[in-house]
C-alpha cells in the first residue's frame, strides 16, 4: 500500500491542500490515519475519487506558445464521462 501525504494527494489532483481538507469535512475524500494518528491516502482511494466523484469544470484545450492567452472551455454535464 502507497501512503500519500496530504501535499502529494492535492499535487495529483491539482487542487489545493486546503481544497482537500473540505472534501474530507464533506465526507467525499476521507484520509485513514497511521498508527500515530497522522492522516493519509492510498493510491486506490485517490483512483476511485476520480474514478466515481471528481469531475472538473473547465478542460484546458489550449495554451499559445506566449502563455498570453489561454482558451478555456467549459465541459458540458452531457459530454463529461
Amino acid at each position: 500500500m502507497n501512503k500519500l501525504n496530504r501535499f502529494e494527494v492535492a499535487a495529483r489532483l491539482g487542487i489545493t491542500t486546503r481544497t482537500l481538507r473540505r472534501l474530507n469535512n464533506v465526507g467525499k475524500l476521507v484520509p485513514k490515519r497511521d498508527a500515530s494518528n497522522r492522516p493519509f491516502y492510498t493510491k486506490n482511494q485517490i483512483d476511485e475519487f476520480l474514478k466515481n466523484t471528481y469531475k472538473p469544470k473547465y478542460k484546458i484545450i489550449w495554451i499559445s506558445s506566449t502563455l498570453d492567452e489561454t482558451k478555456v472551455k467549459k465541459i458540458k454535464p452531457e459530454l463529461s464521462n
